[in-house]
């Protein structure tokens, strides 16, 4: 990439953090920034980039966050799908395969902070939105390392789970007692 273009996505990040960081499918690594968490509808602007293996960055996107960009990003970080509405107005979810388990997993709803449901396990239909995984776990690292890592079960059991290897959970936490708790944002 020139130093030119380079620059230009270099300015267009400023005061923006990074939301989304992942790998795709396709072996791309794939980034959204914006400046707020939840994002807005219709007020946010995001910026969507692409970086391909051969380490070249392109801008996706750059705009304002609406329904279609929300659709688009949904369906490109979920595992499952919403396949309609019951007779009561509740989306019907549809759970996609994991490699342990059946679950439906919303990425883009638990890293965009959303009150949506992010998470069912394979043997419930309890959903789970991002404020649960913060309420099971008191801490946001804690949240988002459960929340990337449980493919079948419970977000309460894989935490059981993580608390039994003593040594891993306490260097996990480690850090996450400088932030602030879920009782401590509440206030």
């Amino acid at each position: 990439m020139d130093n030119v273009k380079f620059n230009k996505i270099n300015t267009m990040l400023e005061k923006k953090r990074l939301i989304v960081d992942t790998i795709l499918s396709n072996g791309n690594i794939f980034q959204v920034y914006g400046r707020n968490v939840p994002l807005e509808l219709g007020k946010d602007e995001i910026l969507i980039i692409k970086r391909g293996m051969d380490q070249r960055e392109t801008l996706v996107y750059q705009g304002l966050y609406t329904k279609e960009m929300k659709r688009a990003l949904d369906e490109m970080l979920t595992i499952g799908d919403i396949t309609g509405i019951d007779k009561y107005g509740e989306p019907i979810y549809e759970r996609g395969t994991t490699e342990q388990g059946f679950v439906y997993k919303n990425m883009w709803a638990y890293l965009n902070h959303s009150d949506e449901v992010c998470y069912i396990p394979e043997l419930s239909d309890d959903p789970y939105c991002y404020r649960d995984f913060m309420n099971i776990c008191g801490y946001e690292k804690v949240a988002d390392e459960v929340f990337s890592t449980v493919d079948w079960q419970s977000p309460e059991a894989y935490l059981n789970e993580l608390q039994e290897d003593e040594d891993y959970y306490n260097h996990l936490i480690k850090d996450s007692r400088k932030e602030k708790t879920v009782d401590e944002r509440s206030r």
